[in-house]
């Protein structure tokens, strides 16, 4: 029997909206790929008193995509970041991104001059 490898999952832009993402993805088994501008070991998601850990690290470079584990265009990207970032994301999509790849737009700062 043939088996298909797991959904592979990317969250770009791990700020308050990636973070929240990142957790609920990671709290069903599903912990994503993290990508963005600073570099961390793990996110943490604070949920009144309960905090969410979602492992990382937050990748920071997406020309070393390959050196990340990223050996495949993921099959689900995020984009979570502000309307002003996303020509700086643009390298990440490039990176993430193949054919069959769905990207889900989380924008935020849409209205920022």
């Amino acid at each position: 029997m043939r088996t298909e490898p797991p959904l592979s999952i990317a969250v770009v832009g791990p700020g308050a909206i990636g973070t929240t993402v990142a957790a609920a993805l990671h709290e069903v088994g599903r912990t994503p790929l993290l990508c963005g501008r600073t570099a961390r070991a793990q996110l943490t998601l604070h949920d009144g008193d309960r905090l969410v850990t979602v492992p990382g690290p937050v990748w920071t470079d997406p020309a070393r995509a390959d050196r990340h584990g990223i050996d495949r265009p993921c099959d689900l990207v995020f984009l979570a970041v502000k309307a002003t970032q996303v020509e700086a994301a643009a390298p990440w999509l490039a990176a993430l991104s193949g054919p069959d790849t769905v990207v889900c737009v989380l924008q935020n700062g849409v209205e920022q001059l």
